[in-house]
């Protein structure tokens, strides 16, 4: 029982190990393979994204993603950034904002100069730094997987002597064996390999339990060995608005439905987060949404 309750133990943990390699790498899937990069004479041409180099300037059209990090140029969007940190809403960009590589461009076009290599770009370091960080092992774990083995021995080693000496000199079989049974089970290694928590040596970020990124952000010791992460902001809920309260002046002479129902017709052909909760919400009430006409949006930078 303790033999397959071991490699069972073992094999999901290289199940869940493999998945979350999988998952890190992954994230470079989101960058795209080619990007538009606008030359001297303001022609354009489609390049691989990884000959983009630091001052390169290149044209990010709406719903495109960005094929490395920059700094915005000209031109006004919201960018979905979830990928890097976790924010659930898309953010406002302006002239003079940081975009990242792998995030996804929204309803603007936005010329973006390039300020990293796309090797040294915010999602590439991250893979890099996560696949490092399973790869390295802190000295004092290194230390007791070496004694766990040696143990480990030793303990086999004295339970065949339990078993097979008092063998040797007539004693009873079934008590002999359950007392090399019971040393074996109460001298198992396993509390010497859990005595030692597993830390990086080094600092990486990890998912949280949410699916979301953390951001690049740790702290170090005074022997210089990274700490726990931290967050130096509040950790974002993935999940999407929604519409928790309605609250209608009295003055208006609207009650809650007819309130959401004005609402809902303005942001109907809205394609804001915020709009399409408030639309959400007038669905779940079943309410009639009238047509509107001559809409236009206009995003405004935060």
């Amino acid at each position: 029982m303790l033999i397959v309750s071991f490699a069972a133990s073992g094999a999901l943990q290289a199940i869940a190990t493999a998945r979350t390699a999988d998952s890190v790498r992954g994230l470079l899937d989101l960058a795209p393979t080619t990007a538009t990069r606008i030359i001297d004479d303001g022609t354009e041409e489609t390049v691989e994204a990884g000959q983009l180099a630091i001052g390169d300037v290149i044209l990010i059209r709406p719903g495109e993603r960005f094929g490395a990090d920059g700094r915005v140029l000209s031109g006004a969007s919201e960018v979905d950034q979830a990928t890097i940190t976790g924010e659930p809403l898309p953010v406002a960009k302006e002239t003079g904002d940081e975009v990242f590589a792998g995030t996804l461009n929204g309803t603007g076009a936005l010329t973006v100069k390039v300020e990293r290599d796309p090797a040294d770009s915010v999602i590439a370091r991250i893979v890099a730094m996560v696949e490092e960080a399973s790869e390295t092992k802190a000295p004092t774990q290194l230390f007791i997987e070496k004694v766990e083995q040696r143990y480990s021995l030793g303990m086999v080693t004295a339970t065949v002597a339990l078993f097979a000496l008092p063998l040797i000199f007539g004693a009873d079989l079934q008590s002999t064996l359950l007392r090399a049974m019971t040393f074996m089970i109460v001298a198992s290694p396993c509390a010497v390999v859990l005595a030692t928590m597993p830390r990086c040596s080094r600092p990486s970020p990890t998912p949280d339990a949410t699916g979301f990124w953390s951001s690049p952000l740790w702290s170090w010791n005074a022997s210089g060995r990274s700490t726990l992460w931290h967050w130096t902001r509040p950790a974002l809920s993935p999940r999407p608005p929604r519409v928790t309260d309605i609250r209608p002046l009295a003055a208006s002479g609207l009650d809650e439905d007819g309130l959401l129902t004005l609402a809902a017709a303005a942001e109907h052909p809205s394609e804001h987060p915020l709009g399409r909760a408030i639309m959400d919400a007038a669905r779940t009430r079943g309410l009639h949404i009238p047509v509107v006409a001559d809409f236009t949006s206009s995003p405004e930078p935060a």
